[in-house]
């Protein structure tokens, strides 16, 4: 009962702290979302993310599993309704930061008159994508929501839970559209 609530307050902390994450969305209009009642697992990019690294798979994919079911949707092994994957991915980004200096000043307050020098320092930096893919019965993408924030800092495994159905719940709270 004690790992419950740590599990609740951990995933409420990493909601928290997803408010300056991105979620985005895209869909193809016209698609009957309101006919799909049953889903299975597409063989794409998250066939490779689990055979690097099963823990995260296995995590990703049960967090997609809970909030589907909590949509509503039940797991298929035959013939479902629509197809889910999703891909993880690093992309390295660079942001630019512009600093002014006056060598003249040594004082509280800079006068109005004289020179300023500015100089831009870029700052690598590494940004996390998770996107997620809804499949039709034909394999045709319907849907796609994404999530891009800084990777994960977190030390247990049961943050690296919170933060991940953090993540799939920001993404599929917009599922369907």
């Amino acid at each position: 009962m004690p790992t419950r609530w740590l599990l609740i307050l951990l995933c409420l902390l990493s909601l928290a702290g997803c408010a300056g994450q991105r979620v985005s969305v895209d869909y193809q209009p016209g698609t009957a979302f309101g006919l799909m009642r049953t889903f299975g697992w597409a063989n794409g990019d998250s066939v490779a993310i689990a055979q690097q690294d099963g823990l995260t798979d296995r995590r990703i994919r049960n967090a997609i599993s809970q909030q589907l079911k909590w949509h509503g949707y039940s797991e298929a092994q035959a013939n479902p309704d629509f197809l889910v994957d999703y891909r993880l991915q690093d992309v390295q980004r660079v942001r630019y930061r512009t600093y002014y200096d006056d060598p003249f000043f040594w004082g509280y307050h800079r006068p109005y008159w004289g020179p300023a020098y500015s100089h831009t320092v870029a700052e690598p930096y590494i940004e996390r994508i998770l996107t997620l893919d809804v499949l039709d019965s034909e394999h045709r993408l319907v849907w796609r929501g994404s999530y891009s924030g800084r990777p994960s800092r977190a030390d247990t495994p049961a943050e690296r839970e919170a933060e991940i159905q953090a993540q799939i719940q920001a993404i599929l709270q917009h599922f369907p559209p």
